[in-house]
């Protein structure tokens, strides 16, 4: 099974040849090894992974949802509310699916939340989306070591939110900050050195 695994998450590289980042690895291996434990579809879409600190260092937390289309080979989907939170450790130990995440109230539980990605998103050829995600992943790390040691770091910031914005899901905007409030305080300047 961990060979058909790597497999499949070698297979979604690149088609210039570069490989995904350890990261980018660790989120997708940690959603299908999390699916029967936390009742993960294979249909289900994970967010992209942010970094907070836990008990036991640096951990990175990414949000499971739903999102559909007219028809199933639609990219203009919408996005659910999220009906999970996974935490872990990228470097392959722990996981879990049971974090607790107070989000945003909604009126409709369980319903829509708008777009899954920008109109900008939607026009870009695969080849473009598979290049600015590398960017985020890229970006994450960097900004992770930083906010991890409790250090200012202004450029990794700015890097960061440039290609954050951009890639990540409009619908989820406060979904990403109410699952990983103290990294965006970091990011904004807020934290005291």
């Amino acid at each position: 099974m961990r060979n058909l695994i790597a497999s499949l998450l070698l297979s979604a590289a690149p088609a210039s040849g570069a490989l995904p980042s350890r990261l980018s690895l660790a989120a997708d291996s940690v959603r299908l090894s999390l699916a029967r434990e936390c009742l993960i579809t294979l249909e289900a879409f994970q967010s992209l992974p942010l970094p907070v600190r836990g008990e036991k260092g640096l951990r990175y937390r990414m949000m499971i949802y739903d999102a559909f289309g007219e028809n199933p080979e639609d990219h203009d989907k919408k996005v659910y509310v999220p009906h999970s939170v996974a935490q872990f450790d990228a470097t392959g130990g722990e996981a879990t699916c049971k974090v607790s995440v107070v989000f945003p109230k909604r009126r409709q539980r369980g319903g829509v939340l708008g777009d899954q990605m920008s109109p900008a998103t939607l026009r870009m050829s695969r080849e473009a989306f598979v290049e600015r995600e590398a960017r985020f992943y890229a970006a994450v790390e960097a900004a992770a070591g930083p906010f991890a040691a409790g250090k200012k770091d202004a450029k990794a910031a700015a890097e960061f939110l440039a290609v954050f914005k951009a890639h990540s899901e409009p619908a989820l905007a406060e979904y990403y900050r109410a699952m990983a409030p103290d990294f965006f305080e970091w990011l904004e300047g807020g934290e005291k050195k």
